[in-house]
């Protein structure tokens, strides 16, 4: 079990720790061979690479002609406004932990490439924001509450009173296309939810109307003018990475 171990650790501390060629060398030991073959997986659907979604969005778009690759040449090499955006793209997307926002951030980086007046706009900047400081259970309850303002037509929701209600029909939906029975929303549930609340309105893809932080029973929120991009985002994401809407 030793001599297991130190393989173990190094091949974690191996430029290659999750290689084909490690795996071969690891044959004999199946349990940690088990071990890093689900690290390999993990990586392979979780880790997502901002410049190659960011490829993809011009194919999607069609914006591979040969002439629409000179126009973003010249762009990238000799507009220091874009170059500047895409290394804020860049240094933002290294640090984010989530591969949602991460790929969201890609894809509105196409837009902003394929049309710089963008650039001109406050949106570019406070996407940034919103997209550099969220992770993915953040725009999991962003939709959760966009979606039941949607439903309901409630252009305002006290998050105090409706924090159960809407966590709740987000997974009534989800069970129902999944068929699988979803228990009472819990109180850590709720926690998690508040929390993400406060990180949207902090960065602008929603506005609280009332109240406080502290003393939730009239703090109300309202979608920003933000709230529809993100959404729209979302569910680029979700067509993109064949996710289910």
């Amino acid at each position: 079990m030793q001599n297991e171990s130190v393989v173990f650790f190094k091949t974690l501390l191996s430029k290659n720790a999750i290689s084909d060629l490690m795996l071969e060398t690891l044959e004999n030991f199946s349990s940690i061979k088990g071990i890093i073959q689900g690290l390999q997986n993990f990586s392979k659907e979780y880790r997502i690479n901002y410049l190659d979604v960011l490829i993809s969005q011009f194919y999607i778009s069609g914006n591979f002609s040969e002439e629409n690759i000179e126009q973003l040449k010249e762009r990238l090499q000799n507009d220091e406004i874009v170059k500047f955006y895409i290394s804020r793209c860049l240094d933002i997307a290294d640090r984010s932990n989530s591969p949602r926002a991460k790929a969201m951030l890609a894809i509105y980086s196409g837009r902003v490439i394929n049309n710089t007046k963008l650039l001109e706009s406050p949106e570019s900047a406070v996407m940034l924001d919103i997209l550099g400081n969220v992770n993915d259970f953040d725009l999991n309850h962003f939709e959760m509450i966009y979606k039941y303002m949607n439903h309901h037509n409630d252009c305002k929701v006290n998050v105090h009173e409706k924090a159960y209600d809407i966590i709740s029909f987000a997974s009534q939906n989800q069970s129902e296309s999944k068929n699988i029975y979803i228990e009472t929303v819990s109180d850590n549930d709720k926690l998690s939810f508040v929390s993400s609340v406060k990180k949207l309105i902090n960065n602008m893809a929603l506005e609280q109307v009332t109240g406080t932080y502290e003393s939730l029973q009239y703090f109300l929120i309202e979608k920003s003018p933000y709230s529809e991009k993100v959404m729209e985002l979302c569910q680029e994401y979700k067509v993109l990475f064949n996710k289910e809407l």
